[in-house]
């Protein structure tokens, strides 16, 4: 099913301005930069950009963001004029944010994203829209704000489930259901003993920070991200703009790994569960932004029980007081349908039965 265009730029406008204003920390309205996205977002979608994306011609857009050109604004060129004088392979186009094109300055073929990378890093202060196939990737000192698929025109989950961070729960659990439970992520050294790879809480955090990033509507997303001008690294945070607050999620894991830590006894599960309340507290003292604090726990014990929470009445009142404890399953679908059948068969038949 075909989405109208102009709903599509609007979803995209909505993820890229956000990163954007962010990271202009101020020195640009909201409003101004989601107005320039959006005019972006719709000239790479005109027909003389898209005949350009076929031929797999790389474009791009150096963005000087203190810049007040005289030239032409590229914004309100037609289709022939976009193809003739600027979509050239390689094409560098210096323009400031009302779109009025340099007709001086630095004359350079960037052919791929790595150049465009690169490129960044040496005009700290502009924005680097590259564009390449279906893709526009941005860049911002040398780093990568937003890459997304301009040309997506088929309804995606991307599209019908974004979520404000404010419905944390909803997002975590849908992570856990659509990746973690579908075998979506390769998590497992020894999936018959119960023992994760290496370094797991990496691999889970990774994977919920990408997740978060695809379907948080209004939040800039960050992994391991240094917390309040501190030496404290938070696993995930996620940023909102308008207002401005940070939501902190911390993640652990229980059960075996391959070649590290093992946490399945009473003492030891009891411990590292409750270690993550306390970074929690730590990072909230900290942070005066943070709405909430999270703790996410993937389970792969193999004997579980509950947990004993520590101090739960005098915990921070914006951290989660049900943390979430996702249970990492090892056996097939097929052997928890006759495990559940046995366990059906095994009941004792009612008197009317």
């Amino acid at each position: 099913m075909e989405i109208e265009q102009r709903q599509i730029v609007s979803l995209l406008n909505s993820e890229l301005s956000l990163k954007l204003s962010l990271n202009a920390k101020g020195r640009l309205r909201s409003g101004d930069v989601k107005g320039f996205c959006l005019k972006v977002l719709s000239l790479i979608r005109k027909e003389g950009f898209q005949n350009a994306m076929k031929n797999e011609i790389p474009i791009t857009l150096q963005v000087e963001l203190q810049g007040a050109f005289t030239g032409k604004n590229i914004f309100n060129s037609e289709n022939t004029d976009i193809e003739s004088e600027y979509l050239k392979e390689g094409t560098l186009i210096k323009m400031d944010l009302q779109g009025v094109v340099s007709e001086g300055g630095e004359q350079t073929d960037i052919m791929n994203s790595e150049e465009a990378q690169d490129f960044s890093e040496r005009f700290t202060e502009d924005w680097i829209f590259f564009v390449e196939g279906d893709y526009l990737t941005v860049f911002a000192n040398g780093k990568i704000i937003k890459s997304l698929n301009v040309f997506n025109t088929k309804k995606s989950r991307a599209f019908t489930f974004k979520r404000p961070i404010s419905e944390y729960r909803s997002l975590i659990n849908r992570h856990f259901e659509e990746e973690i439970a579908r075998g979506k992520l390769d998590f497992w050294h020894k999936k018959s003993d119960r023992i994760l790879r290496t370094r797991p809480e990496n691999i889970f955090g990774r994977k919920l920070c990408g997740f978060l990033e695809d379907f948080v509507s209004d939040g800039h997303v960050e992994f391991e991200k240094n917390n309040a001008n501190t030496s404290d690294r938070t696993d995930i945070s996620i940023t909102t703009l308008d207002p401005k607050r940070v939501y902190i999620i911390e993640v652990k894991w229980l059960g075996k790994s391959y070649g590290g830590s093992e946490y399945t006894s009473t003492k030891d599960v009891n411990t590292r569960a409750n270690e993550g309340i306390y970074q929690l507290e730590e990072y909230l003292k900290k942070e005066p932004l943070c709405s909430k604090g999270i703790l996410v726990i993937y389970d792969a014990r193999n004997e579980q029980f509950e947990i004993e929470w520590l101090n739960l009445d005098s915990w921070h009142d914006k951290i989660d007081k049900e943390p979430f404890l996702l249970y990492l399953q090892s056996l097939s679908a097929s052997k928890l349908s006759e495990e559940r059948v046995a366990s059906l068969m095994q009941k004792p038949k009612s008197k009317d039965g």
